[in-house]
């Protein structure tokens, strides 16, 4: 199944990365959907320390547009190549939300956490 087909199994409102709007409306579902997972998480595991410090900042970078990715999606020529490169990493946030989902202990949920940031970072570059 490719990517796209993929996301809009999950999000079925997912738009992909045709048009400005469709960026954006992409990113915030895309965001939404780990945000939920991770505040799931939050609550069965109730994170300390360090792990709850790195997943209440990632939970606030669910909440909120990055302003360097709203920027690119506003200013960016978005190729076929480009699109298809942001709905991979999109469909691999939503593989991670599975995996946050499923964390049985806070080990877990620090990498994926850690591969979460790496992800929106790379989200970012693939419109720079």
């Amino acid at each position: 199944m490719d990517d796209f087909t993929a996301l809009r199994e999950r999000l079925p409102g997912y738009p992909g990365y045709g048009d400005r709007s469709s960026r954006h409306l992409a990113d915030q579902e895309v965001r939404a959907a780990l945000g939920e997972a991770l505040a799931a998480a939050r609550e069965r595991l109730v994170p300390t320390g360090a792990t709850a410090d790195a997943l209440d900042a990632l939970l606030l970078r669910c909440e909120f547009s990055d302003q360097r990715l709203v920027r690119s999606a506003e200013l960016a020529h978005v190729d076929d190549t480009i699109a298809a490169h942001a709905v991979a990493l999109d469909r691999r946030v939503i593989t991670l939300a599975d995996r946050v989902a499923a964390a049985a202990d806070a080990a877990t949920l620090d990498a994926a956490i850690a591969d979460a940031n790496t992800l929106f970072d790379e989200r970012i570059a693939a419109l720079d």
